[in-house]
């Protein structure tokens, strides 16, 4: 797969239309509640499950008994956030076929989906939703053949986030960009955005980022961290001192960070006799 596609196929899922499934007797719900149901096509037994974070602001993961092809969930958000969307499946790839992501809001919400495809889910109920699939129709009119696939992606998730400030999407995309696109740029979306986006999740996961980044700008000194390596052994980055030191963020479904490896044992293999050491933090959790 190439770099471009990978890259699209990380960031964006397509959606296409199928037939609405009709709910009666809608529940009636709390400000920050939610109820997601629906009908998988091909499906009338097992378990599906939705990933979100709650009220709270913890992760959670349910599980819904698929009865008779329809499933059922219900819980409490504070505001629209993405959730995944999967089948039995232990896999979180993204070519998973029976995997998905889309926004959750309160309120009810209904879906179709067909096993095998659960990208081409059909949800209603969810304003951030459509704004989403909004910005995925433009971003699906893009060649999949174009040298500057990326840029392209990129040019217009900025001109909805400057024209959609008050879409919790824009938070969304900001945040998605916050390591690609120049600070300056950052911070000016960031102040585009609405008070109540503002202060969204990814809002302030926003305005965190701006901070770090002011705070490790190049020439500035390195924080200093302590913690437990993979042997169990405890690491300090004070240890490291008169040494130059790599610090190497990656994660295990991150492909690019993965094929870097092999060349970062050779630099290691070549340099640490002159002072070089690499450190590599997983990013797979918290």
């Amino acid at each position: 797969m190439s770099q471009t596609k990978m890259i699209r196929n990380r960031i964006f899922f397509y959606f296409v239309l199928v037939a609405p499934l009709n709910i009666v007797g809608q529940t009636h719900l709390e400000n920050d509640e939610f109820t997601f149901r629906g009908k998988i096509i091909g499906q009338s037994n097992g378990f599906v499950f939705l990933k979100y974070i709650n009220k709270t602001g913890k992760k959670v993961l349910c599980s819904s008994k698929i009865k008779n092809g329809t499933f059922y969930f219900q819980g409490k958000i504070i505001e629209p956030t993405r959730a995944i969307f999967k089948g039995s499946s232990k896999s979180l790839a993204d070519d998973d076929p029976n995997l998905t992501d889309f926004y959750l809001e309160p309120g009810n919400m209904t879906a179709n989906a067909e096993k095998n495809h659960f990208k081409e889910i059909k949800i209603t109920g969810s304003k951030s939703q459509k704004e989403y699939e909004l910005f995925e129709k433009r971003v699906s009119a893009i060649s999949n053949n174009s040298d500057s696939l990326y840029e392209k992606i990129s040019d217009i998730s900025y001109q909805f986030i400057v024209t959609n400030p008050d879409s919790y999407v824009s938070a969304y995309l900001v945040s998605l960009y916050k390591s690609r696109w120049p600070l300056d740029s950052i911070r000016f979306l960031y102040n585009q955005l609405s008070s109540i986006i503002q202060k969204s999740l990814d809002g302030k996961d926003i305005a965190e980022t701006i901070k770090v980044i002011d705070d490790n700008l190049p020439g500035k000194i390195a924080k200093p961290f302590s913690t437990i390596d993979i042997n169990g052994k405890f690491i300090s980055l004070t240890n490291f001192k008169s040494r130059y030191v790599l610090l190497d963020f990656w994660a295990s479904w991150c492909i690019p960070c993965r094929q870097g490896t092999s060349h970062l044992i050779e630099l290691f293999k070549k340099y640490h006799g002159n002072g070089l050491d690499i450190i590599g933090i997983s990013d797979d959790d918290d």
